[in-house]
């Protein structure tokens, strides 16, 4: 699975990084999908690729993550939402359960796709 956050977001990763707000395992960072229905595809990828440079017509970065897929719940063309597995965020206040999932302010969507090359 090909994906391509913006440098917007990269900038926020790599200051998090930096300034110890964002935790990153040593090993291979892990990806989890949420399919356009909410739920959650068995299992996690790990992130196999992380270009060097920023795509200049896009401004993102592209990446790819792998994942088993046996019974071919992904298919190309289709829209999901990532999450890193394993970031941690030492000074994060953790929010009272509501009895409903949080939504972020922001929802992050990717196309799934073959990339030739």
């Amino acid at each position: 699975m090909n994906f391509s956050p913006s440098d917007q977001e990269v900038l926020r990763w790599r200051r998090d990084i930096a300034t110890r707000r964002l935790l990153v395992p040593a090993r291979v960072l892990a990806v989890q999908v949420t399919l356009s229905d909410g739920s959650i595809f068995p299992g996690t990828g790990p992130t196999h690729f992380v270009d060097l440079a920023l795509q200049p017509t896009t401004g993102t970065l592209s990446l790819r993550a792998e994942f088993r897929n046996p019974r071919h719940v992904l298919l190309p063309g289709q829209f999901v939402r990532l999450h890193f597995v394993g970031l941690k965020r030492p000074d994060a206040i953790p929010r009272a359960s509501t009895g409903r999932p949080a939504r972020p302010r922001r929802s992050v969507r990717y196309v799934l796709g073959t990339r030739t090359g």
